[in-house]
């Protein structure tokens, strides 16, 4: 690695390396001894830039605390080292750098029982041990802002906060190239000539740790030879994305510019957009199979996967028919037996092997087609831009689409487009008696027209759960049904004082249901009585979802770690109470919340008091709080005294309404006997 100089206020020493810099910090700015193992804000502080450490004058910490913030900064050197190859240069910050303190009060520990001070050890150790120590990098940010020295998750929030500013530069571009991304390794950071010497690289990872520390891994348990290189492929698709846009280089400006809602993420919703993300994540992934024919290879570098598939085809494109099995559910494939005169290669490269482009800005969204890649490029730009730029990109990327010596790929492109589902018609269409082709009438509407079937009449549009009607439906559930049914379960998880099981298939057809509504509302003449209806109706299932999802956060708020202990606790017989991404937002809420207490009290008092037992401090719901409910079946609950001295079994009938401890109806609710009133 090239020199790297320390940036301690009025020290400009260069160091060979790294691990010298982490010894240059605790043997030149850190002093020797304290009067009683403590620095004081007022007597010393760290000369970092842009680092408030201790954060005031009247705070102390320990000395071996203050050494492990000293040292994490030069671990930080490093990762802006390893960073610099993704990064566009030359870059500035624009968002006010705010000061900030990494507070680390313990040593990093490993599974095995080692522990250490100073994350470049830490990585060293597991280079050699066998122990998986994914629950101590879950939190783990590998980019960092080469500026303001912040870290972040992924890189496009560091283009988020270290962005081009056209007054500094106006040539600003990529840096193309192979190159080993794997946190701890010390490799030059220039890379490596080719994917091959890569490859040959990462083979000595294969051996150092059984997790995957390769920089923004989403998952780092799924390691194995197949999954580290398909992050060695990442730099081959994300080098042709590269030269792509490099015909384009106010692309690279536009994305880059000096705007502040540049910070607002884009989402894409391509077909193929999350093609390396759900290989990574998956547990069963062990390479890409071929299935041509009667051909069952597999391969696990994409690359020579990729050029195994074209050779089916041959470069002369000998064959005239796709004979691609699609793997389609419980192991059954199905032949995808598309016919072309010609351009039967590029059907195949397109939809049959792997993406070719990465986008750079965010290293996640992959694409086959340059102008899928582009089109994801603008929808990002379109975020910060005007329509007259957006019209000119959207027209290039049609151009891409459209410039072929034949119609065959123009009409392959309008069969790949997925349209979204019809709304449901609960309005009927006008009538074309009294009206022209394509116009409505003028005449005003009638009160069938306005209102529609009723809700028995509309009993047949929907299938299971309000979706259409198919032959595999499971249970029919009309859209009247559906509402009834999720009001029912928002009135439960209203009243109740715990946290009711999820409902992610109700909150998505409600969902979809709302944008039915708006599409079909749009879709009527400016003025329509019927339409402001629909908007009505469509309000109404809004309100219901939004203070849903309001309540659920509410309680996770409120009992963050009683919820968190009690879904990893739960069996998998029993159905979760939280969605996945409930699930991370109540860990993350819980993690800072025992954060803020250690960094606010618990590092200020005596170590023997330092300590608290999360179990036991944590707040947990009333479950002997008195609930109305109404008995929908005849059940039996068992009424305990609030002393616990006396109980007593109740028969409860169907109808009636009943003021009892939510403790005795509590499994009743969930399965549906009783509603919470």
């Amino acid at each position: 690695m090239s020199g790297v100089a320390c940036r301690w206020s009025n020290c400009s020493q260069i160091l060979p390396d790294i691990p010298q810099l982490e010894v240059h910090l605790i043997s030149a700015h850190i002093p020797k001894t304290t009067s009683n193992g403590y620095i004081r804000g007022s007597d010393y502080s760290c000369g970092w830039p842009n680092c408030v450490y201790p954060i005031s004058s009247c705070c102390s910490v320990r000395l071996a605390t203050f050494i492990r913030h000293v040292k994490f900064h030069a671990f930080v050197e490093y990762l802006i080292q390893r960073n610099r190859p993704l990064l566009p240069a030359p870059i500035s910050c624009i968002k006010k750098c705010n000061s900030y303190s990494e507070h680390l009060p313990f040593d990093y520990e490993c599974a095995c029982g080692f522990s250490t001070d100073s994350f470049l050890v830490l990585f060293d150790h597991l280079r050699t041990c066998k122990q998986e120590n994914c629950a101590k990098m879950e939190d783990f940010k590998a980019f960092v802002c080469p500026k303001c020295l912040k870290t972040f998750e992924t890189i496009d929030e560091v283009l988020a906060q270290a962005v081009n500013d056209p007054r500094k530069s106006n040539n600003i571009a990529f840096r193309t190239g192979f190159f080993c991304s794997w946190i701890g390794c010390m490799s030059s950071t220039k890379g490596f000539a080719s994917l091959k010497e890569l490859l040959e690289h990462a083979e000595d990872h294969l051996t150092s740790s059984p997790m995957c520390l390769w920089m923004g891994c989403p998952v780092r348990k799924n390691f194995s030879r197949p999954h580290l290189f398909l992050h060695a492929y990442s730099n081959v698709c994300r080098n042709s994305a590269l030269e792509a846009i490099k015909e384009r280089p106010e692309i690279v400006m536009k994305c880059l510019s000096k705007r502040d809602d540049m910070a607002v993420p884009c989402g894409c919703h391509k077909a193929r957009s999350n093609w390396f993300l759900e290989h990574l994540q998956s547990t069963d992934y062990d390479g890409l199979h071929c299935r041509w024919s009667e051909c069952r290879l597999k391969y696990e570098n994409p690359n020579e996967f990729c050029e195994h598939v074209l050779g089916h085809v041959g470069a002369k494109e000998e064959q005239s028919m796709c004979l691609w099995y699609d793997e389609l559910r419980c192991g059954v494939s199905r032949l995808c037996a598309v016919e072309i005169a010609k351009g039967v290669r590029a059907h195949v490269r397109e939809l049959h092997t792997v993406p070719r482009f990465l986008c750079p800005f965010c290293l996640l969204a992959t694409y086959t087609r340059k102008c899928d890649l582009l089109s994801h490029i603008f929808i990002q730009i379109a975020i910060i831009s005007f329509a007259p730029f957006i019209l000119n990109a959207f027209e290039l990327a049609m151009r891409c689409v459209t410039k072929r010596k034949s119609t065959v790929g123009y009409k392959r492109n309008l069969k790949e487009i997925k349209l979204p589902l019809e709304p449901v018609p609960l309005l009927p269409k006008p009538d074309q008696s009294s009206s022209q082709q394509g116009e409505y009438s003028t005449s005003a509407p009638d009160i069938d027209e306005i209102i529609g079937g009723s809700d028995e009449e509309n009993v047949e549009l929907f299938g299971p759960l309000g979706q259409p009607s198919s032959s595999q439906a499971t249970e029919s559930v009309t859209l009247p049904q559906l509402i009834k049914r999720f009001y029912k379960i928002w009135q439960n998880e209203k009243i109740a004082p715990e946290l009711m099981p999820a409902q992610i298939d109700a909150v998505a057809l409600i969902s979809r249901e709302v944008t039915n509504f708006e599409t079909q509302a749009k879709s009527l003449p400016k003025g329509d009585i019927r339409a402001q209806l629909i908007r009505m109706q469509a309000e109404r299932l809004r309100y219901l979802l939004t203070d849903y999802l309001r309540t659920r956060i509410r309680k996770i708020e409120q009992f963050p770690h009683y919820v968190i202990s009690e879904e990893r606790s739960r069996p998998q017989t029993e159905d979760p109470h939280l969605t996945p991404a409930e699930f991370t937002f109540t860990k993350t809420f819980d993690d800072l919340t025992i954060e803020n207490l250690r960094f606010t009290v618990l590092d200020h008092l005596p170590h023997n008091m330092s300590k608290v037992d999360q179990d036991a401090i944590a707040f947990r719901p009333n479950l002997d709080a008195y609930v109305f409910c109404q008995v929908h079946s005849r059940i039996e609950v068992t009424n305990t005294d609030p002393s616990g001295a006396s109980s007593e079994v109740l028969t409860l009938m169907p109808g009636e309404i009943h003021l009892l401890p939510y403790r005795a109806v509590q499994k009743h609710t969930k399965s549906g006997s009783v509603t919470l009133i």
